[in-house]
């Protein structure tokens, strides 16, 4: 509708058992796909990664190693390994190395309310030592950069839909108390005007993203 081919990668597995770079090969590979086989015409100089969670650390993972991602969009990243058995190999940490190689403009909105688990049975969903914050202060060499903390969001409440279940993200992660429609509305909202300032060239969006639109959210830019 905004003027965008949007391509969503559905990834087999869970975060705890999959090889976070071979996760991010899979987007170069996509992006190939797109290029080259997909019959969608393009324009290749303006390419853009978004994701949640994992999601959001592989969108800033191929904005450093992909020269043809030109802006990265990320939605409470979780950076390392949260794992109960972690493996820096095949899940290692991005800042503040990877973070530095970044050039392009990066967006990231994130949440405190589960920096720390209230299960003893299973790891933050996002802890505080890998969480958004701790990425955005490794994005040292970006040309533009905005962090957005939605007060009182939960980590599950970016979802539109989020699986139910015992071991669910849903069950395990602390509720928050931020209205999760509020949550939805906030980042569709930044997400768009971060697409449109970056990829479209409408510097009008520029003052709503680097100004808060309430007490719900607080803003820092670099």
């Amino acid at each position: 509708r905004e003027g965008y081919a949007l391509v969503r990668l559905d990834p087999p597995g869970t975060p705890f058992d999959v090889n976070h770079l071979e996760m991010g090969a899979d987007v170069r590979a996509a992006i190939d796909w797109v290029i080259n086989d997909s019959g969608v015409s393009i324009d290749e100089t303006r390419i853009a990664t978004m994701g949640h969670s994992l999601g959001g650390k592989l969108a800033i993972l191929n904005a450093a190693e992909d020269p043809r991602v030109s802006a990265a969009f990320a939605i409470d990243p979780v950076d390392g390994d949260p794992s109960p058995f972690p493996d820096p190999m095949t899940r290692p940490t991005l800042a503040p190395t990877v973070t530095s190689q970044v050039n392009g403009p990066v967006g990231i909105i994130g949440e405190l309310t589960n920096g720390e688990s209230e299960n003893p049975f299973a790891p933050a969903c996002a802890p505080l030592a890998n969480n958004f914050q701790t990425l955005y202060e490794g994005l040292t060499n970006t040309s533009w950069l905005v962090e957005w903390e939605l007060v009182g969001a939960d980590h599950m409440d970016f979802l539109n839909e989020c699986p139910e279940g015992l071991f669910s993200p849903c069950s395990l992660c602390t509720e928050g108390t931020m209205d999760p429609a509020r949550v939805r509305e906030l980042t569709a909202q930044f997400a768009s005007d971060f697409f449109a300032l970056h990829l479209l060239g409408d510097s009008s969006r520029e003052a709503a993203l680097t100004t808060s639109p309430g007490a719900d959210v607080n803003v820092r830019q670099r």
